[in-house]
């Protein structure tokens, strides 16, 4: 992938850094400054590894690349299609990135596991994996600030996160851009607050979560919290409207604060 090399992604970085630091909120780890890069090049993704050698262009994935490369491999590979021919197909969307390249390994390999990222909640809390959560709050806020193209069509902003652990509270209350928040086998220390806002959609696999506070919260799309998401705290999906699937197979949910429920769905909609 390339590195900030246009005038334009140079711009933005400037942009978000002095926003950043304008809300005191400079970066202090390497996963953080990567947010930053990713977020000039208009993109939010990024690869929990731990690796103290990763690179930033080592870590990132493109927009579709797991509904348009990874999907149809692995659906090859479930259906016992042969794919070494899938492989030589995808080289048309190539070349990958480090991280394209580990993922479409993974999925290729009969004898390994077949894992979308790191399957796996980071053991250990290093610069590479750990991200506040009041910095990716005000790095969203200062993305959505910044002027757009009037030529090109505004997409839902993406927050897509794997193997991560958020320290401090990841406030998005009453956030109405549309997000798309995929934060996968991810650590909070602090419950996710998404009351009143708007989201295209919401995944949570894998993660492990002190609660969730989501009251009137609308998903356009999917919301998934599957393969072992696991809460330690209430969550509140209190008069939410779900538009799309809402998928809770093989997740955790429990309470230890007296009376209150494990997951809380009064009134809620779910119209799919």
């Amino acid at each position: 992938m390339a590195t900030l090399d246009t005038p334009e992604q140079t711009q933005r970085h400037e942009q978000l850094s002095q926003f950043l630091t304008q809300k005191g909120f400079e970066p202090e780890t390497s996963a953080e400054k990567f947010a930053i890069k990713g977020g000039a090049q208009q993109r939010l993704i990024w690869l929990g590894l731990e690796n103290p050698e990763s690179k930033f262009e080592d870590c990132l994935l493109r927009e579709n690349f797991s509904t348009q490369i990874l999907l149809p491999i692995f659906r090859y590979r479930q259906n016992n299609h042969d794919i070494t021919t899938l492989y030589e197909w995808t080289g048309q969307d190539s070349p990958f990135s480090p991280a394209e390249t580990q993922l479409i390994d993974m999925v290729m390999s009969l004898d390994k596991a077949m894992p979308f990222a790191n399957q796996v909640r980071p053991t250990t809390l290093l610069p590479q994996n750990n991200i506040r959560g009041p910095f990716l709050s005000v790095l969203l806020n200062a993305l959505q600030s910044l002027p757009s193209d009037p030529t090109k069509q505004v997409l839902p902003q993406t927050l897509a996160l794997s193997g991560t652990t958020i320290t401090g509270p990841l406030d998005l209350a009453g956030n109405q851009n549309n997000l798309i928040l995929n934060l996968t086998y991810c650590i909070f220390d602090s419950p996710l607050i998404l009351s009143q806002s708007q989201l295209t959609s919401l995944t949570l696999n894998g993660s492990l979560c002190p609660g969730i506070r989501a009251e009137n919260l609308i998903i356009k799309d999917t919301t998934n919290l599957t393969n072992g998401f696991q809460s330690t705290a209430p969550v509140y999906f209190d008069r939410a409207h779900f538009h799309g699937p809402l998928n809770v197979s093989d997740a955790n949910f429990t309470s230890t604060e007296g009376d209150q429920p494990a997951l809380s769905l009064q009134e809620t909609v779910c119209k799919s």
